[in-house]
């Protein structure tokens, strides 16, 4: 097979998922040279707020914030994603095509149905673009080494964690492309139905949790990983930042 082509792909449901689970982590491998991008599987079409248009354009700036070498969006149907044979040839196609080392996707049990049905999406998408017989049209298969997943901070009591990533330098960062996806995080001072995600509390539990992290590795900020393989010297989640 040929060498791969990004260090780390994310490959989550909707606009604005990579940057509050895992932008940290890609902001602090880009600026190390490391070629990481992000594959959207929906427009975030179905969301209370914004637009697909709206949202295109958020996305495009926060990736340079992040200074990601790749972004695209597959337009897989948001609140519609679902672990079919149509849907898992398209994943499979981004992968072979964009090779990636490390593969990074939503929680397996998060509050929003997609992110629950993206996350076995992908891992059986992972799985099965290194099955030759699968989807040959799709290009030459290609093996993952790693697929980790980046838990997004909800309402929800403790989460595990596998690998902590120190975020400390990069948390500017990561709030700087969150916040472009103006559409999604603010709201009118007297909005009485915010979403989540735009809610006062919401921040304050980010920010929170992001320090809770940080603290159980000594740092400022940390960002928290599960994976579906041990850490190792060698993982490609440990040399990504190395």
């Amino acid at each position: 097979m040929n060498t791969y082509r990004l260090d780390c792909l994310v490959i989550v449901a909707h606009p604005d998922d990579a940057e509050m689970g895992a932008g940290g982590t890609l902001a602090l491998a880009a600026r190390m040279g490391k070629r990481c991008g992000v594959v959207d599987l929906t427009r975030g079409e179905m969301a209370t707020r914004g637009t697909p248009e709206i949202r295109a354009e958020e996305s495009a700036k926060a990736s340079e914030i992040l200074g990601l070498t790749h972004r695209e969006n597959l337009n897989l149907g948001d609140s519609d994603l679902a672990n079919t044979q149509e849907r898992r040839t398209a994943v499979v196609g981004a992968i072979r095509r964009l090779r990636p080392r490390l593969v990074i996707t939503n929680g397996v049990d998060e509050r929003h149905p997609d992110h629950r049905r993206a996350h076995e999406l992908v891992r059986d998408s992972v799985f099965l673009a290194n099955v030759g017989g699968f989807a040959p049209q799709m290009g030459e298969r290609w093996l993952v080494e790693a697929v980790a997943w980046a838990p997004i901070p909800s309402m929800k009591g403790e989460l595990p964690a596998d690998w902590i990533v120190d975020v400390s330098e990069a948390w500017p960062t990561k709030i700087a492309a969150i916040q472009c996806y103006a559409s999604q995080v603010t709201s009118a001072p007297n909005d009485p139905k915010p979403t989540l995600i735009s809610s006062p509390g919401f921040w304050d539990l980010f920010e929170r949790r992001g320090r809770l992290w940080g603290q159980r590795i000594g740092a400022m900020y940390g960002e928290p990983f599960i994976l579906h393989s041990p850490p190792h010297a060698k993982h490609p989640i440990v040399e990504l930042l190395n």
